[in-house]
């Protein structure tokens, strides 16, 4: 295998508020104060910047993915139903039908598969807890978005949006 640097950033979806469906639950204002502070956070950082982003239909999530894509600016945005309440098997679906130019890719979807996805690949991370709007980077040495499975992956950092 071919070392070579992606990542893959896997952002839980910003607090939602209740009393509709929960496909349709729309961001609470908590929830948008929230991504507000993790733009923040990502803006101090260098390096913090996906090529790509992948997202769930909820309206909770893609609300999430609108708010960010103002800090991305350009970086196209794909969205897949499939990504909804996704397991984590699923999730590495998406990622092996990733185009290899993508090097850095954002994942925007719902508990519990994102956090058994970061089990999954780091497996000496096995419980990150993902509350709302946390993101953790994933360093994973492949070269290419089919080779991802477990235990590729590792955690570089951990942006918690204080939820």
């Amino acid at each position: 295998m071919v070392n070579a640097n992606r990542y893959v950033y896997v952002m839980r979806h910003s607090l939602a508020q209740g009393g509709v469906v929960d496909f349709d639950r729309p961001l609470s204002k908590q929830g948008k104060q929230a991504v507000l502070r993790q733009i923040k956070q990502f803006e101090k950082v260098d390096g913090i910047r996906p090529d790509c982003l992948l997202c769930s239909t909820a309206k909770r999530a893609r609300q999430t993915a609108e708010m960010l894509s103002e800090l991305f600016i350009g970086i196209p945005v794909f969205y897949h139903e499939s990504l909804y309440l996704a397991p984590k098997e699923r999730i590495i679906e998406q990622l092996h039908q990733a185009d290899n130019l993508f090097k850095r890719i954002l994942i925007i979807g719902h508990n519990p598969g994102l956090e058994r996805f970061i089990s999954l690949l780091d497996c000496l991370h096995n419980s990150q807890t993902l509350n709302p709007a946390d993101c953790v980077v994933l360093k994973v040495l492949i070269s290419d978005w089919q080779q991802l499975k477990i235990g590729t992956g590792e955690v570089q950092k951990i942006f918690r949006a204080g939820i």
